[in-house]
């Protein structure tokens, strides 16, 4: 507007969801739609918990550097195993929802079930005892039930390519 104006109404938006501080409904409701239009894969159509891994991830914000070892004692155990960085966004809500458990190390890959139907059971590993706010906001949201864990034996150590990183003493037993 050029010249002063009279408005009959005016809506000013704010954000629906605000990282570690707030979630509206209306932002599930939003996900949950771009998910069933990105993707229209079978719901739950693989009965095997669904391990999300960043052993192959080059950097980022948090990782354990030796969690091939958890994956490799999970798949012996007859967990899939998937690295969502190598899938494009529709490949992973599709792989997504072909699974009611997720199980892996918390971070973004589990901010994406927000935009899955909802009820999957997840079942995270943090690197230490206090978990961020946004996992209780999106399973809140997301209608999961989610439990979240550490090790204890969980070290920090030095990784150039991530702002964290940690070592587990017992990744086998971990798994």
């Amino acid at each position: 507007l050029e010249v002063p104006t009279l408005l009959q109404g005016l809506t000013v938006p704010q954000p629906s969801f605000e990282e570690n501080h707030f979630a509206h409904q209306i932002y599930a409701e939003w996900a949950r739609e771009i998910g069933a239009r990105l993707t229209r894969g079978d719901v739950l159509a693989d009965e095997r918990p669904l391990y999300l891994s960043k052993a192959r991830l080059g950097g980022g914000v948090r990782r354990i550097v030796n969690e091939q070892e958890m994956e490799d004692e999970l798949a012996r155990q007859g967990v899939r195993i998937v690295h969502p960085e190598t899938l494009s966004l529709p490949q992973q809500i599709d792989t997504l929802r072909r699974h009611r458990t997720l199980l892996g190390c918390v971070g973004s890959a589990f901010h994406s079930t927000v935009m899955l139907p909802e009820g999957r059971r997840i079942v995270g590993l943090n690197y230490h005892e206090r978990l961020s706010s946004n996992f209780e906001l999106l399973d809140k949201l997301s209608g999961n039930k989610a439990s979240y864990y550490y090790a204890p034996s969980a070290k920090e150590v030095d990784d150039p390519k991530f702002m964290k990183a940690y070592r587990i003493d017992d990744p086998a037993e971990v798994a």
